[in-house]
């Protein structure tokens, strides 16, 4: 199987191990182990991304790595969130918001640099650039208005959030 192939497999199976998080972290939250419901969220963090971890970790037989990358994808999300807790006022959205795609960067990344560069990827890129370029030619004024305007409003909604 292909690097590509494997992580998206990966990433398929994560999301069924969510749903478990989900499952154990609705109950935890029923039963009153947590008092906010954002940490049900960090308990389907916790399972996706330490999923993802030993998934990768098995197909590239580094079970090691794995291990201690599924370690630090449960751990980082309560540590995160106990610790801004402690030191913010802030709802915990944020951090919650902020470390899933951070995560799933890291580990994509780390995917990416153990599998190395592989013969199929420049056709695959030379493909990608293609249709990009395609898509910027199509790229119209109304297109660019459209996409200022959503920025704008993202950028004053979080002005009125933080203030």
């Amino acid at each position: 199987m292909r690097p590509s192939e494997a992580f998206e497999d990966a990433t398929a199976r994560s999301f069924a191990a969510a749903a478990f998080g989900f499952l154990i972290g609705g109950c935890l939250h029923a039963v009153g182990a947590f008092n906010q419901g954002v940490l049900v969220l960090c308990t389907v963090q916790a399972f996706l991304f330490g999923s993802l971890a030993l998934s990768l970790g098995y197909y590239h037989k580094r079970w090691a790595l794995g291990g201690i990358g599924a370690a630090s994808a449960v751990l980082l999300p309560y540590g995160v969130n106990l610790l801004w807790v402690r030191f913010s006022t802030i709802s915990l959205m944020y951090p919650v918001a902020a470390l899933t795609p951070v995560s799933g960067f890291a580990l994509g990344m780390a995917h990416n640099r153990i599998a190395g560069p592989q013969p199929e990827d420049d056709a695959e890129e030379q493909i990608i650039r293609a249709m990009m370029e395609k898509w910027e030619s199509n790229v119209t004024w109304k297109d660019r208005v459209t996409w200022l305007c959503i920025t704008a409003s993202i950028v004053i909604v979080l002005v009125l959030l933080l203030r």
